[in-house]
Parts: C-alpha cells; structure tokens; sequence
C-alpha cells in the first residue's frame, strides 16, 4: 500500500486530510506563515528553536480543551518542572530571561509589547474537495503578560480560510463584532466547547477522548515500551479517585469526632453505672436496715406478747398436770391404808410370840457394832502415827499416858522453831505474787480486748462505747473514738509519747455525727439514764471553722499527724487547728517563746500561765498510747510486757513454792506428835466393846434357835415394809409434785397477771410477720424456758442483719465514691464543680439520665447517620471513580485499537492491544476490603457501625499516611493505569 491509494483504501473518501497550517505572530514565528501538508504525511524538522514544537501547539491549541493542553510536552519528555510555555508567551512572542541590573530579577524578554494579537488555523479537506477551516485568535489589550490578560475567539469556516481575511479585526481594534459582520460565512465561537462541537461534526469525529488521545500521543517523544506510552500519553491519570480519596480522609475526621463523641460518652456511662447500681443497692440496703431497726424497735412488745401467751398456755398446761399429780397421791393413799393394817396385825403376833425381845437386843447389838468401829478407826490413826515415830504401840493404859508427855513436848519444841523461821520472808513474796499476777491479768485482759477489735482505746472506754451503741441501736463505727482516726505519722514518731499527753483526752473522746440529730437525742438519753460506770465524754461534731492549714506554722502539731481518710478527717484537722494549737518545739527556751507548745520529754505549756508535765508513766511506754488507725503495734508490745511479767510471776511463784513445799515437809513432820498428843487411851481401848458384843449376840442366838414361826413372821414384816415403804414414797413423790406444780401455777398467775395490766403497745402487721419468721429461724423449741435464750439469739441474729446491711451501705458509698473519683479525674470538664462525695449522687444520676436518653443516643444517631450518609456516599464515589477510570481505558484502548485495525502492520496482519491484569496483591486485597466495606453497608446497631467503621479507619488511615510505603500504596491501588499491563 503507497500514496493516495493507500490512503484511500485506508481511511474511505470521505475522510479529511489536514493540508495546510497557518500561523501569524505565534511565538518567535512573526508575521503570517503557511505550510502546506501532502495528504500522504509531512515530516517537520530543523535544528533545536527553529519553531517544531511552536507548530505542534499550534495543532493541540486548535483541537484541544485549553485546561487540557500541555505545550511543549515532547520537548520536555514528561518532566514535571514549572511549563515555559503558554498562550500568554506565545502571543507576546516570548524568547527568553534576563537578569534587571536595577533589581536583580529575571525578566522575561518579548518580541511583542503592548497591544497585539496572534492567530493560528488548519485547513482539512476531503479526496471530494469538501474544506473545512479552524481557526482561533488571541489577543492581548494594553502591557499585560498574565494568563487572565489573553483573550481568545474560536472560529470555524466551511471553506479554505486565510488568516488575512482577519485584517479587518485588527483595523477595528479587535473588535469581534465587526469582524463576525465582515465574515458572515464563518462560524464564532466564545467557548471552546460550541467550536469543538461545531468542527467534531464537520470532520466526522465522534468521540471527544480522541482528541486527547491525539494530544497525547503528540507529546509522546521517547516510547520505549506500550505501557509506559499508555500510561504516560494515552491515558489520564484518574485524578478523581485520587480526589475522592481525599475528601473520604477529609471528611473521616467529622466521622472520627462524632465516634470520639460516642466513645466519650460511652465511657461516661461506663463508669456512672456501677454508681447507679451501688446506688440502687444502697437504697436496698437502707431499707432492709429500715426494716431490721423496725423489727429491734418491735421485738420488746413483742416478747412480752409472746411471754403472755406462753404464760397463758403454761398455766394451762399446770392445771393439767396438777390434777393428774393428785390423783396419783390419792391412788397411793388408798393403796397404803391396807398394807398398814396388815403389817400392824403381823408386828403384833411376833411381839407375843417373843419377838420384841429379840429385836431390843439386836438393837443394842448394832449400836455397839458402831462404836467399835469408830474407836477401831481412832485406834488405826494413833498406831500409824507411833509407826511413823518408830515408836513401839503400848499395851496399856500406863504405858499410852508416858508416851503421849513425850510427844506434846516434842510437838511444842518444833512449833516454835518454825515460828522463828521464815515467815517475813514468805509474806514478802506472797504480796509480790499479788501485785505479779494482777498484772498479768490486767494484760490479758487489755490484750483480749484488742484482739476482738483494731481500737488501741482502753478496755473500759470500749466497753463503756459498746454499751451506748448497743443502747441505741447502732454499729460501733458511728461512734468512733477521735484517738481511732489519728495517728502520728511514722517520720515524727519521736513526738509520739509527747503529742499523746496532749491529745489523750481528746482522743478517749467519742464523736457523735452532728448531722443525725436522730442518733444525737438517743445518745444524750441512753447516757442520762444509765449508770455508765466509768467516766464518758462524747462530742457532738457541728460544723467547724475551716483553718487552713498552709497558714499554720511547720512545726504546728496538726502537720505530725495523719488522719484517717473519710467523713471526719477534714472535721478533725479543724478541730486540732482550732482546739488544739500546739506548736511542737525541741528546747525549754522556744518553749518560752510560743504561746502554746509541747516539748519532745512531754512538757506541755497551754498559755503564758498553765504549764503541765505528767510523769505518772514513762512518756516512750507504748502501753498508755492510745491513738492510732489500728492496734498492731500496742498488741505486739502488750505481747512482750505479758511475756516479761509472765516470765517475772512464775519467779515469784516458783521461789513461794520452794518455801511452802520446805514447810509443808515440816509440818508432815508435826503430824504424828499431834495425833498422839490429841489422843486418849478411853477413845482407843477396843477390848470392852468387843467383849460385850460377844456375849449380846450369845444371847440372840439362844433366843432365835428352834423358833420357825418367829422366822416365818418376820420375813413377812420385812416384805411388807418394803411395799408400805414404796408406797409411802410415790405418795410423797406425787405431794410435793403437786405443790411445786401449784407453786409455779401461783407465780406464773401473778406474772400474768401484770402482763395483762400493762398497757400494750401495737405492733404493725410487717413487725408481726417479720418478728414471727425471726423466731421462727431460731433453731430450738419456744418455751417459757427457752424464751430467754432465743429472744437473746433473735437479738444477735438482728443485730448481726443490722450491722451486715451497714457494711452493705458503707462499701455501696466506696464504690460509689470510686467511681464518682474516677469520673472527676477521668472527665474533669464534664464533672465541673461537682466533688467524689456520695453527696453529688443525685447530679451524677442526672448526668447519667441526660447520657443514656439524650447525649447518647444523640452522639450516635450522629455517628451512624455520617457513617451511612456522608461517609458511604464518599466510598460510593471512590468505588466508581476507580470503575469509571477502568472503563475509561477499555474505552480508550478500543479507540487506539479500531485505528489499529485500519493499518496493516505487515503485510496481510494487523496488531491488536490487549490489557492483562498485573493481578498485584495490594490492588487484589484493596479491591477486596472495598468490596467489603461497600457491602450491606447500613449501620443498623451500634455493633455494626463500631464493626464498618473499624474497617474503614483501616482504608482512610492508609489514604492518610505520609510515610513512604503508604503514599506508594496509596498510588498504586489509585491509579488504574497501574492495574494492567499491555501486550500486542
């Protein structure tokens, strides 16, 4: 294929050929200049500056959008530095930089100035002879070399146009109007877009990218593969996902700081609940606190009701048992009546048959059997104590009386040795054994008291606070000692024994809280009407003045002591700055010099007059301190003084022992001389009473021996006694049961009696219920007898609710306060003036109400409405500007290859470009997470927005990056042309 057949073959007939450029002051081109083109191509060239890219613009200016024209672009290759050429060089005909000499800048040098005015034109025409002219005008009024100064007219003529025919456009002054009325045949266009429209019909082009396509390919100077020159000439880079990106980053942030809004506020919620549920709890607990403290209120009236009717059913019960006890006495009465009879009938025939002789006699004989044992025992002792002297037993009378001289007068020589011997020594240590061991149990007992508690007070002062507590109804730790809150800090521990003689008073002192004029009034008549047995003082705590403590002097007692955190810590540091300015000093002479003061050795001075040093204890003995938050270190140093007057006591106890067991050996020794000295041989001497129980039962014997009738009658009596005998007793058994019976009936009558004159007070039916479930949870059956004991096991068992619903509200007002202190140091701004005390509950609660029901669901409302609006129609626009992008290639490439299809690229072949996927892995995944995203977007919950808004952070904090790698990252899943590659 050659010359115009070729080309006709190639393109048809109707086809237009460009045959002719015209240019007329175009940059260094001046005045009018005409090339002509052969239809079968034209090859420009020429040295650098001769004017080839000057021509080269001239065609782009005429067929391309000026936001679109890139002069120069061939000559420059793609570099992106600052373009040297645009309409206002090339109509003032730009060649070139000087240097001012006045003011050292570069200055552009013209061939043009002034007024003046360019114009360009191409002329195509068809193998039919049809022409068609294009043909744009610039001019500049006046010295202005700025982009804003150039004005443009574009015009379109059906027909061969030379550029002369615009002399009448310089000769009216670029007047267009007149020019348009000298050219009627010529089509005027202000805008590019009606020119384009007007020459695009006339030369059959029906796609505007292939005017840029054109452009581009014109730019293209070095191609050394098909990518590069689709990606850099033939293709635009899709600035719109680049833009879209963009406004998606932009835009997050609104995104960013509604969730930051809903995340605070979640937060906020977060941790104002567990105050609402410790609140909750609380009130539950008040409650049931209520509750018990009604029932203790009731109980009293209470046990007296139960008392009456268990009075009521054990008289009952009495009258029972009364009747039946005398009937049973009655019974035995008529049973005895017979027995008598009979054995008076038998006692008298054995009396005439000689019976009361023999019965006389046996009498006596156990009567003399009596006394023999007795002096048989006295005889035993004496033989033992001569036994023990190594004496010989005497055979008589004479003999004893000898015997026994000796022994008093060895008994009246040892006595008054003993007496001589060791007795002030004795008394000595028997009063040191007193004082020992009333020490030891005076620890003992200072020890057990603290064991069942952490106090340092005194057993008696507790004891006195336990009885008040009890008295009305309250748990101990209402009514703290001062001395249980303060303790000195361990850095001035030296001023311990010192600041505790000042304080002592006031420590044993018991707070009663001001505000509980409830508790005040039960305290103040508890005490009145109760022997407290001790000395009590109590402070009521009102309000106090508030001294600061940056104004007190460093030395001012109240900087050595710490408090112990909670509702009377500030109250006591006012107290002791108010009460209490002692200024602790550490010689006599500042003692002179202050008003008030106390020395390190416990010398107080409490004006210029009072001066006071109590020496009674030693000022470092821990056993008298009685401050402190707990008593660990009082208990381990009462353990050791117990150790040491345990250890002292047993000395003492040992050395008396020694002594007592030195005269108990002694006066074993005594013992036989004083039972020989206190005998008698009358009291000893058993012959005559052996010998006259010999013969008595002689004469029994006789008397009994042949008489079985006798024999017969009194095994009868015998019998019979025992059953009159047993009888007699259940008579008796049943009498005295019936009287006792009838004595408790007549107490209990009386006791009832009073109960019932009493005026009773009206229990509520819940006192009623819960009384009656109290005891009822008793284990054990409820009796007259058992009602002491269980209303003291229902006392506990209430006392014991009572004190667990206190700690119940106590640790309800730590978390609440935690959490309020947590909510103050987290959201200062939101928490304003509000403190951590329980006494911000009810604002912290309407915060809370405001959060849940307004703030919220506002905030979220918000961030879902972003995420599914503004948001989703941003990732809308990046998703089609990416598909539009690809599209545009298609499109492209399908221009590039029908032209291709025109051509032969050897003989008989033609050569097609076909885009292959690169398939990278970050545009796959990119694509992916898109996809993703994009997909069943509407946030219904909160859930599921947190979940799309996770993933699209992911997206926009990688548009966002400005490192390296996420810019490039950026770049590649952006620009389009980088997802395929070309092959032929």
């Amino acid at each position: 294929m050659s010359g115009l057949n070729g080309l006709h073959d190639m393109f048809g007939a109707d086809r237009y050929f460009c045959v002719g450029m015209q240019v007329y002051d175009w940059g260094t081109l001046s005045q009018h200049h005409r090339f002509t083109f052969p239809r079968v191509g034209h090859l420009i060239t020429g040295p650098s500056g001769a004017g080839k890219s000057s021509l080269l613009d001239a065609h782009s200016a005429l067929i391309t959008p000026p936001t679109h024209i890139n002069f120069n672009a061939a000559s420059r290759d793609g570099n992106k530095k600052t373009r040297d050429r645009s309409f206002v060089t090339y109509v003032r005909g730009t060649w070139g930089q000087q240097t001012d000499e006045a003011s050292g800048r570069a200055v552009h040098q013209h061939l043009r100035s002034g007024s003046t005015w360019s114009a360009i034109a191409e002329t195509y025409e068809t193998e039919s002879g049809r022409a068609v002219t294009l043909a744009q005008i610039y001019w500049i009024k006046g010295a202005g070399c700025q982009p804003d100064d150039v004005h443009s007219y574009y015009l379109v003529a059906d027909r061969a146009f030379d550029l002369k025919e615009l002399d009448v456009f310089v000769k009216s002054g670029f007047n267009i109007k007149a020019t348009k009325a000298a050219l009627p045949d010529v089509f005027f266009a202000r805008e590019f877009k009606a020119y384009k429209e007007r020459f695009c019909s006339r030369l059959g082009i029906e796609r505007d990218l292939a005017l840029t396509l054109l452009h581009k390919a014109q730019a293209a100077k070095n191609l050394e593969n098909i990518d590069d020159f689709l990606r850099n000439y033939m293709l635009d880079k899709p600035q719109s996902a680049f833009d879209a990106a963009e406004a998606l980053v932009s835009e997050f942030e609104n995104l960013e700081s509604a969730r930051r809004q809903v995340i605070e506020a979640r937060d906020q919620v977060a941790l104002l609940r567990p105050a609402r549920d410790a609140i909750i709890e609380k009130k539950t607990a008040l409650v049931q606190v209520a509750s018990v403290r009604d029932l203790e209120q009731g109980n009293p009236e209470f046990v007296v009701q139960l008392e009456e009717r268990l009075t009521s059913e054990r008289i009952g019960q009495l009258d029972r048992e009364i009747s039946l006890a005398k009937e049973q006495e009655d019974a035995a009465i008529a049973a005895q009546g017979p027995l008598n009879t009979e054995l008076i009938d038998l006692q008298m025939r054995h009396r005439g048959i000689g019976g009361g002789d023999i019965a006389a006699k046996k009498d006596e004989l156990s009567r003399l059997e009596d006394e023999q044992a007795s002096v048989e025992r006295r005889r035993r002792k004496v033989v033992d104590a001569f036994n023990t002297l190594g004496w010989e037993f005497p055979g008589s009378g004479t003999i004893f009386a000898m015997q026994k001289q000796n022994a008093v007068e060895a008994l009246a020589a040892i006595s008054n040795h003993h007496r001589t011997n060791g007795e002030s020594e004795r008394d000595q240590l028997a009063e040191q054994e007193i004082d020992a061991r009333r020490a030891v149990e005076k620890l003992v007992t200072e020890i057990r008291a603290m064991e069942g508690q952490s106090s340092s007070i005194p057993g008696a002062d507790l004891e006195m606070r336990a009885r008040i507590a009890k008295g009305v109804n309250v748990p101990e730790e209402m009514l703290p000692f001062a001395g249980e809150l303060m303790q000195v800090k361990k850095s001035e521990e030296a001023w311990t024994g010192a600041i505790e003689r000042v304080l002592r008073r006031f420590a044993l002192t018991i707070l009663v809280d001001g505000d509980d004029q409830r508790l005040y009034e039960d305290v103040t008549a508890f005490v009145n009407a109760n022997n407290m047995r001790g000395h009590v003082v109590y402070l009521r705590t009102t309000k106090n003045e508030v001294h600061g403590l940056r104004t007190s002097p460093a030395n001012h007692l109240v900087h050595k002591i710490e408090f112990k955190p909670g509702r009377w810590d500030q109250w006591l540091k006012n107290e002791l700055m108010a009460s209490f300015a002692y200024q602790c000093v550490g010689s006599v002479a500042e003692l002179r010099k202050v008003e008030r003061g106390v020395t390190r050795e416990g010398q107080v001075k409490h004006n210029s007059r009072r001066h006071e040093k109590n020496d009674r204890y030693k000022i470092d003995d821990r056993s008298n301190w009685i401050m402190g938050f707990d008593n660990a270190e009082k208990q381990a140093h009462f353990h050791a003084r117990l150790l040491e007057q345990n250890k002292l006591h047993g000395e003492i106890k040992h050395k008396l022992a020694a002594i007592d067991n030195a005269r108990s050996a002694e006066q074993a020794k005594l013992v036989p001389y004083a039972t020989v000295s206190d005998a008698d041989w009358a009291e000893i001497d058993t012959s005559p009473l052996v010998q006259s129980a010999k013969l008595l039962r002689g004469v029994i014997r006789d008397l009994e021996d042949g008489n079985e009738e006798l024999k017969s009658l009194e095994a009868r009596i015998v019998e019979l006694g025992e059953r009159l005998n047993h009888v007699q007793k259940e008579r008796f058994a049943h009498e005295a049961a019936a009287k006792r019976l009838e004595l408790e009936r007549v107490t209990l009558a009386e006791t009832l009696a009073r109960l019932k004159r009493r005026v009773p007070s009206v229990l509520t039916p819940a006192q009623l219920e819960g009384l009656e479930r109290a005891y009822q949870a008793v284990d054990g059956v409820l009796t007259l007898a058992s009602l002491p004991e269980m209303v003291l096991r229902v006392e506990k068992s209430l006392q014991a609710q009572r004190f667990q619903h206190d700690r119940t509200v106590a640790g309800c007002d730590h978390r609440i306060s935690s959490a309020f202190q947590q909510f103050v140091a987290t959201f200062r701004n939101q928490a304003g003036n509000l403190g951590s005390g329980v006494e911000f509950a009810d604002d912290y609660m309407a915060m809370l109400d405001r959060l849940e029901n307004d703030n919220l669901p506002s905030f979220l409302d918000n961030f879902v409405n972003l995420l599914n609006n503004q948001t989703w129609q941003h990732l809308i626009a990046l998703n089609s500007h990416i598909v539009q992008a690809r599209k545009e290639i298609s499109e492209r490439l399908d221009i590039v290859n029908d032209a291709l299809q025109s051509v032969d690229f050897n003989v008989g072949t033609r050569i097609q470009i076909i885009a292959n996927d690169k398939n990278r892995p970050e545009v796959r995944e990119f694509r992916t997470e898109l996809k993703e995203v994009l997909s069943n977007f509407t946030a219904e919950s909160a859930e599921t927005a947190d979940a799309r808004y996770a993933a699209i952070s992911k997206l926009v904090r990688r548009f966002a990056g400005k490192n390296d790698i996420d810019q490039r990252w950026r770049d590649l899943v952006l620009d389009v042309r980088e997802y395929s590659g070309s092959t032929f």
